[in-house]
C-alpha cells in the first residue's frame, strides 16, 4: 500500500464508525501537499480547520507529506487513485521543487497538470492553490522567486482556461515583497503560522458552495 493510500485509509477510518453517517463522494475532500498541508509547524493543519468550516456533512482527509516535491506527490497520487471515493482534490504543491531543487515553473506545471487532469477525468472537482511566498527562507533567491511567480501565473491561467475555481492564496498572504505577511509567518519564512494556516483554510473554503 502506498503512503497516499495509507493516509486516505486512515482518514476514512477516522471519519467512519458504527454510528457514523455515510458521507457521499462529492463531499469527500482530499488535501494533497507537503508540510504546509500536513501542518508540521502548527498545532492545527489547514485541512482540520477546513473540515470545521465546511461542517459535519463533509469529510476532509489530510494527505500532506513533509518534504515532498510535486513529482513525489504526483507519483503517490497516480499509484493510489483507483478505488478511492474522492469528490474534491485540493492541491498545494511546488514549494519544495523550488526551494530544494531549483526546478523550473514549467517542470512543476507538468506534474500539477497531470494531477489536475487525471482528477477531472475521474469526475472529481479540483481546487488548485497557488504557491505561497517564502522570501526570507534560507534557500530563497530572486531567480527562485521568478519561477514561483511564473508557476502561479500558470496555475491561474489553467483555471481560467478550464473553468476550474482557483484559490489564489499566494496573493492574499503576500506582504507585497514576495514574503509572507508578518502575521502569517511561522518564523522560518516558509511555513505559515497558525494564523496563516487558518487563513489558508478560509481561502480554500471560499472555493466550496455554501
Amino acid at each position: 500500500m502506498s503512503r497516499l493510500a495509507g493516509v486516505v485509509l486512515l482518514g476514512l477510518l477516522a471519519c467512519s464508525g458504527p454510528t457514523a453517517a455515510p458521507v457521499p463522494r462529492e463531499r469527500t475532500v482530499l488535501c494533497l501537499g507537503d508540510s504546509i498541508t500536513s501542518g508540521q509547524a502548527v498545532e492545527r493543519p489547514y485541512p482540520d480547520t477546513l473540515k470545521n468550516l465546511l461542517g459535519h456533512s463533509w469529510r476532509v482527509i489530510n494527505a500532506g507529506v513533509w518534504g515532498e516535491t510535486s513529482t513525489q506527490i504526483r507519483d503517490r497520487w497516480s499509484s493510489s487513485l483507483v478505488g478511492w471515493q474522492i469528490g474534491v482534490v485540493v492541491l498545494l504543491a511546488g514549494t519544495n521543487d523550488l526551494q530544494a531543487q531549483n526546478r523550473t515553473a514549467e517542470e512543476i506545471a507538468l506534474n500539477l497538470q497531470a494531477i489536475y487532469d487525471e482528477a477531472l477525468s475521474e469526475g472529481m472537482r479540483v481546487v488548485p492553490v497557488t504557491v505561497l511566498p517564502f522570501r526570507g527562507w534560507r534557500a530563497w533567491t530572486s531567480s527562485i522567486e521568478l519561477q514561483r511567480t511564473k508557476l502561479n501565473a500558470w496555475i491561474l491561467e489553467y483555471c481560467s482556461l478550464t473553468g476550474v475555481e482557483c484559490v489564489d492564496a499566494a496573493s492574499q498572504m503576500d506582504d507585497g515583497t514576495g514574503a509572507l505577511r508578518p502575521e502569517f509567518d511561522g518564523g522560518d519564512h516558509l511555513h505559515p503560522s497558525q494564523a496563516g494556516t487558518d487563513r489558508l483554510a478560509e481561502l480554500v473554503r471560499s472555493a466550496f458552495p455554501d
